[in-house]
């Protein structure tokens, strides 16, 4: 018989998806603040230039603090695969930049 104690070192999915929603929304506001944008226009519909590069940088600051597309998708109300371009719009829109890696 072991005398081993197993701990689970991994954060419970509660506590994931909490992390997850402090991180998106420290994200949207940061972003909001650096454009001049407001948050319901960032999660919203709106499609002006201003709004899309707000969004575009919160989209990479949600990547670089490692969340999934899926994630950054479902926090800004958009498909992986919309964010997935934007990631790329957003690298692109820097001269010389690559796309951003795909994990």
């Amino acid at each position: 018989m072991s005398n081993w104690i197993f701990i689970d070192t991994q954060p419970s999915t509660r506590l994931r998806r909490k992390i997850l929603r402090e991180t998106a929304a420290a994200a949207i506001e940061a972003a909001s603040r650096q454009h001049n944008v407001s948050i319901e226009q960032i999660v919203g519909r709106r499609r002006t230039r201003p709004t899309c590069r707000a969004r575009w940088e919160a989209m990479a600051i949600m990547r670089a603090a490692g969340m999934s597309l899926p994630e950054i998708g479902a926090a800004l109300n958009r498909h992986h695969t919309t964010v997935m371009h934007a990631l790329d719009t957003y690298a692109y829109s820097f001269k010389g930049a690559q796309p951003m890696e795909r994990v």
